[in-house]
């Protein structure tokens, strides 16, 4: 009975350490991700084509 026990409390310490690790991926990108800055560059104005002659 004690072998099973052990089995058990290992493989949730293993359960365990992919939880955190999976916690730490979803949640690490996020905070590391710095912020673009928006970008402040002049658009050209749209030129739009005459009508066709039909």
């Amino acid at each position: 009975m004690s072998e099973i026990n052990i089995y058990l409390l290992t493989y949730i310490k293993f359960l365990e350490h992919v939880v955190m690790y999976l916690f730490i991926a979803l949640t690490g990108k996020s905070i590391t991700k710095k912020l673009d800055e928006p970008v402040k560059k002049e658009y050209q104005k749209l030129q739009v084509d005459k009508l066709p002659i039909i």
